[in-house]
């Protein structure tokens, strides 16, 4: 599977810039491409303050997103605000070109940045399976929490062959999101992809933590340069993971256990 990942320096509040520069950088690309990934919000920044942004379900950005993965014949996937019966979401959207095939609520909102509160926390972990391979989508803050996106081992199969995290990883937490990011793949037996902006957004905050691919042995195999916007590219081989996982089988060892909503 070829993923590309878009590290972008985000227009703070304004969608229309954002698509904008994100069918720019995408017009470059000549290659074959299964998985478009993008950030946190990547149509306004980290602007959770402002509800005036969220969007319905099937909003504008959300059939933007359908005529990119069109155009690439692929998937698109990336979080933006959504409103939802009377209830704001950070919400991950993962579109095919047929529309809309699944969407991930973030569980764990920021409560430093005071994201808990305009906006509801998810409960539910998904599974979006594409071209056969099975993707967990996360979300930022997300990453601090290994229970949350523990991977499963049920009738002989695992829950998910890719784990994501969209996000908008601020300075100076750079080496956390490294090693978060590293500890997933080894823990789960999965390929983990870290997608951050960089750049400044509209409060000042700055970001460097670079977006990267970690292989289920741990080993970063495609990482973007800290501060820079553009384009990660990498291919992901599943009958890699699919060897390793029999070569050094451990999940019959995992812990059972339930999260509670």
């Amino acid at each position: 599977m070829n993923i590309v990942v878009l590290q972008l320096d985000l227009k703070w509040e304004q969608p229309h810039l954002n698509l904008q520069k994100i069918e720019n950088l995408l017009s470059g690309i000549h290659t074959e491409t299964d998985l478009i990934l993008l950030p946190e919000f990547f149509s306004t920044g980290f602007s959770v303050k402002n509800v005036s942004l969220a969007e319905p379900m099937h909003g504008p950005t959300a059939i933007w997103m359908q005529k990119i993965a069109r155009e690439m014949n692929g998937l698109v996937a990336g979080t933006i605000p959504i409103i939802d019966q009377g209830h704001c979401f950070n919400r991950a959207l993962y579109v095919s070109a047929e529309g809309i095939i699944g969407s991930y609520d973030k569980r764990h909102l920021f409560s430093l940045g005071s994201e808990h509160n305009l906006y509801t926390p998810g409960n539910k972990n998904v599974i979006v399976e594409y071209k056969g391979v099975k993707i967990e989508p996360q979300i930022c803050y997300d990453l601090r929490f290994p229970v949350w996106s523990r991977n499963r081992y049920l009738n002989s199969n695992f829950a998910y062959d890719v784990l994501i995290y969209h996000a908008n990883w601020p300075d100076p937490r750079e080496y956390v999101w490294e090693q978060l990011l590293i500890a997933r793949a080894i823990e789960n037996q999965a390929y983990v992809v870290g997608i951050n902006r960089c750049g400044k957004d509209g409060e000042g905050i700055g970001y460097s933590a670079p977006s990267m691919i970690i292989d289920p042995k741990g080993s970063i195999i495609a990482q973007m340069e800290s501060g820079k916007e553009g384009i990660l590219s990498c291919n992901i081989d599943l009958t890699e993971l699919k060897r390793f996982r029999e070569k050094f089988f451990i999940a019959s060892d995992w812990d059972n256990f339930e999260v509670l909503p």
